[in-house]
């Protein structure tokens, strides 16, 4: 069967060497609120000050074309 992992939101700085929808989406607080809000994020935390989460539609659109999507959460 094909897999893909999760797309991470993240609301925090980027590290060095991080490429932008590569290994992360890296969004402002704003962005992220209104992704709370309507309710395009499948699971969401804040750690330690910052917002992640997983966005609805890519997840959707692979469990619809057949794939097995794995998350990657840590715990709270």
């Amino acid at each position: 069967r094909k897999k893909t992992g999760d797309e991470d939101e993240d609301e925090r700085p980027r590290r060095r060497g991080e490429v932008n929808g590569r290994h992360y989406h890296f969004i402002d607080r704003k962005k992220f609120e209104q992704l709370v809000k309507n309710d395009e994020l499948l699971e969401y935390a804040e750690v330690f000050g910052n917002g992640y989460g997983t966005p609805r539609k890519p997840v959707e659109r692979a469990l619809k074309t057949g794939r097995d999507v794995l998350f990657d959460i840590d715990w709270q």
